[in-house]
């Protein structure tokens, strides 16, 4: 569609130096910028490049995906630099690339349009890129300093995980920043029993950030449960003697809403000791 646009509209006759690529190539760029929804500072740096790196990011944007009928990039929002382009622009590997790609949507857009990694002092844009998501996503959230502190203080991968992976839409009463909390020492959780686990032969590289997890979603269950009825550790005595299926059954079939008292954990004693009671006739 640009090409066609491109021929049917680019009328050279208005070049006064008679360098008519070079007025060409610029009225590529702009048809470009217009169809694919940059904004002007991405044009200002597309412009800066030398020529074949113009062309080569121009090229890379078109190829990656298309354009949709409003001319706009497909995945892209308007005025965003595609994640390619973003990759290749601030050096970062498959690693923040996935990293990236995981991320909520509406975080991933801040972070094309606002990040800026040439003020990196040390040259650690990873680093920076990073806390530019943490800060990002923790306003979003309406966390405050004492818990995005605490989530600074994790390991990456666990920062990571929180991040790809919490849902606030599993918030029942609202309170967003304990649920996080909550789903911060999960991933803790996982990513120190991964790291437990022996290295992978012939593995070269970080893991993906999400393999940590994969493999504990018993655990998972278990402090959903816990955090659904309103109960600590306490009460992991009582479910502990249950076997796989039975503590399965239990967490699906116990109601901690008929508490009268407000005494969970004792109806929670009850309830199994009803539910053994019946399984061994």
């Amino acid at each position: 569609e640009i090409a066609t646009s491109v021929m049917s509209s680019f009328d050279p006759s208005g070049t006064k130096d008679g360098n008519i690529w070079g007025r060409l190539f610029a009225f590529i760029r702009v048809s470009c910028a217009k169809r694919l929804g940059w904004d002007r500072v991405y044009m200002d740096q597309l412009k800066s490049l030398p020529e074949d790196q113009q062309m080569d990011e121009i090229l890379s944007q078109i190829q990656e995906g298309g354009v949709t009928d409003t001319g706009v990039r497909q995945g892209t929002p308007a005025g965003h630099e595609s994640l390619k382009g973003f990759l290749r622009r601030w050096g970062l590997d498959a690693f923040a690339e996935r990293f990236l790609q995981d991320m909520p949507q509406q975080l991933l857009d801040v972070v094309l349009s606002s990040f800026d990694g040439s003020t990196t002092k040390d040259g650690n844009v990873w680093g920076r890129l990073l806390g530019f998501v943490r800060a990002t996503w923790g306003r979003q959230l309406g966390l405050d300093q004492e818990s995005i502190g605490y989530i600074k203080s994790m390991p990456e991968d666990a920062q990571m995980l929180l991040i790809t992976d919490f849902d606030p839409r599993g918030s029942k009463d609202g309170n967003i920043p304990a649920r996080v909390m909550h789903f911060a020492r999960k991933a803790m959780a996982a990513v120190d029993k991964e790291a437990s686990r022996p290295p992978e032969s012939g593995f070269k590289g970080r893991k993906p950030i999400k393999q940590a997890a994969s493999r504990d979603h018993a655990v998972n269950d278990i402090d959903d449960f816990l955090e659904r009825c309103g109960l600590d550790e306490s009460a992991l005595a009582v479910l502990k003697p249950l076997s796989p299926t039975d503590l399965a059954d239990v967490m699906h079939s116990f109601d901690p809403r008929g508490t009268k008292d407000g005494n969970v954990l004792g109806r929670l004693e009850g309830y199994v000791r009803s539910w053994t009671a019946k399984k061994r006739g």
